[in-house]
C-alpha cells in the first residue's frame, strides 16, 4: 500500500544458486533520500544476497550496514528483515534490524510466536549482528508487515498497535494466503479510513503446506 507522503518499502522472495534454498527480504527506509541509498546498496550486494557467496543472514544485514553507515545521516535509518529457508530440513535462520512486524504463527500449538530483533536499526552507529534459526512446521504461516505500519492513526489519533495485528488474523490463520494478507489489507484501511498513509506498508505472508512452501507476496 503506497504512500503518497514518503515511500521507502523493498521487499523480495527469491532463489538462491542452490535451488533448494530461498530468501526473503523486507525493508524500509526513513530519511530523506534514504530509500535511494539503500536501493543502491542493494543493487551493489544483490548476488551476495543471493547467497552465491555463502553468506548467511546476519552477514547480509552486516555488509549491508557497511555500506549504509559510510554515507547515512544521523536522521537516517533502514528497518530490515533478512531470511533464507532451507526446503530440504524447513530451517528458517533469520536476522531483523528495526520495527518489521514478523511473526510465525504455529499451526500444531496453535499461537503466534513473534521474531524479535536480533540487532538494533541500521544506522550510523557500530552493531553486533546476529541471528536465530527455528524449523518451519506443516501449516505453518510467516508474517510479515513493514514498518510503516507503526505511524498508522485513524481520524482520532488511535495507533494501530501489534495486539490490534494480532486480533485482525488470529480469526483467519486458517485460510490461504491470499485471505490472509487481503484481511490485513482490508483491516489496515478500514482502521485509517479517510486518512492518508504516512508511509508505505507492504505485507508478505508464506504458508508451509506439507513439504511445499507455497508464496504470495502482495503490496
Amino acid at each position: 500500500m503506497p504512500s503518497l507522503k514518503k515511500g521507502g518499502d523493498y521487499f523480495d522472495i527469491f532463489e538462491h544458486e542452490d535451488k533448494m534454498m530461498f530468501g526473503i527480504l523486507m525493508a524500509n527506509s526513513m530519511g530523506h533520500g534514504m530509500a535511494s541509498l539503500f536501493l543502491s546498496i542493494l543493487l551493489k550486494l544483490t548476488a551476495q544476497i543471493e547467497a552465491r557467496k555463502g553468506l548467511d543472514a546476519a552477514e547480509v544485514l552486516k555488509k549491508m550496514n557497511e555500506e549504509i553507515s559510510q554515507k547515512i545521516k544521523d536522521n537516517q535509518a533502514c528497518h530490515i528483515f533478512y531470511a533464507t529457508v532451507n526446503r530440504r530440513d524447513f530451517q528458517m535462520t533469520y536476522s531483523k534490524s528495526g520495527d518489521i512486524f514478523a511473526y510465525i504463527y504455529k499451526y500444531d500449538a496453535d499461537k503466534f510466536v513473534r521474531l524479535e530483533s536480533t540487532q538494533e536499526i541500521l544506522s550510523s552507529k557500530k552493531i553486533s549482528f546476529k541471528q536465530e534459526s527455528l524449523i518451519l512446521d506443516p501449516r505453518d504461516r510467516l508474517i510479515l508487515i513493514s514498518q510503516g505500519v507503526h505511524g498508522l492513526k485513524n481520524s482520532k489519533g488511535e495507533s494501530f498497535t501489534e495486539s490490534k495485528f494480532i486480533k485482525t488474523i488470529e480469526d483467519v490463520t486458517n485460510s490461504s494466503v491470499h485471505e490472509i494478507r487481503n484481511e490485513i489489507v482490508f483491516q489496515i484501511k478500514k482502521f485509517i479510513g479517510d486518512a492518508e498513509l504516512s508511509s508505505d506498508v507492504s505485507v508478505v505472508v508464506m504458508k508451509v503446506k506439507d513439504k511445499v512452501v507455497r508464496l504470495k507476496k502482495g503490496s
